[in-house]
């Protein structure tokens, strides 16, 4: 029962978060400030993943020397939303990198 409770909680609050940060994602985007719409989808993804129960443990630190590559291993649909929550860094799909595949 508890659980059902629970997700009759959590399934409007994420749905309503997905409505309110979409718009201000979506001006930033149009606009062209690329860093601030970084900072809100970080911001998204830490919000999102508290929303459906998903804790995050950092232990340590990357290297500060730049360029710098986080790979992820796709063990699991969850390595994306982890990876963005956590780091200030830019994100690229795989086929945006490497052009012709």
């Amino acid at each position: 029962m508890a659980a059902y409770l629970r997700i009759a909680v959590r399934l409007p609050t994420v749905l309503l978060w997905n409505f309110l940060i979409f718009w201000p994602a979506l001006l930033l985007w149009a606009v062209g400030l690329d860093t601030a719409r970084g900072e809100l989808v970080r911001c998204y993804y830490a919000v999102q993943g508290w929303l459906v129960g998903l804790r995050v443990g950092v232990e340590g630190a990357p290297t500060t020397q730049r360029p710098l590559m986080l790979v992820a291993n796709h063990t699991s649909y969850l390595d994306v939303w982890v990876l963005a929550a956590s780091r200030r860094c830019p994100s690229c799909r795989r086929r945006k990198c490497a052009p012709g595949r």
